[in-house]
């Protein structure tokens, strides 16, 4: 519930505006920020189970390049890659 001094978050289409940042923030993007995303999930599973790590590096590798590559795209064009919103 909001007290009379608080606002809302403006909402536009997936994009969120985060304005203490100044920064555009998606769904994907809020998930990595918070870690709790598909991409971080799996990254930490591999690091805990000692089978993984080795033979999962080269996934958590990809994984890792997949956050990198989702961030700047959306930081570039304010909306998550097409194939994370389909």
């Amino acid at each position: 519930m909001q007290t009379s001094g608080q606002s809302s978050p403006a909402v536009r289409s997936e994009r969120y505006l985060n304005e203490e940042k100044g920064s555009i923030d998606t769904p994907l993007g809020l998930t990595i920020k918070n870690q709790a995303g598909r991409f971080s999930l799996s990254i930490d599973v591999i690091y805990r189970v000692p089978k993984l790590q080795i033979s999962g590096a080269h996934v958590r590798d990809w994984l890792q390049e997949q956050i990198r590559e989702n961030v700047a795209f959306a930081h570039e064009y304010g909306i998550d890659k097409p194939e994370i919103r389909d």
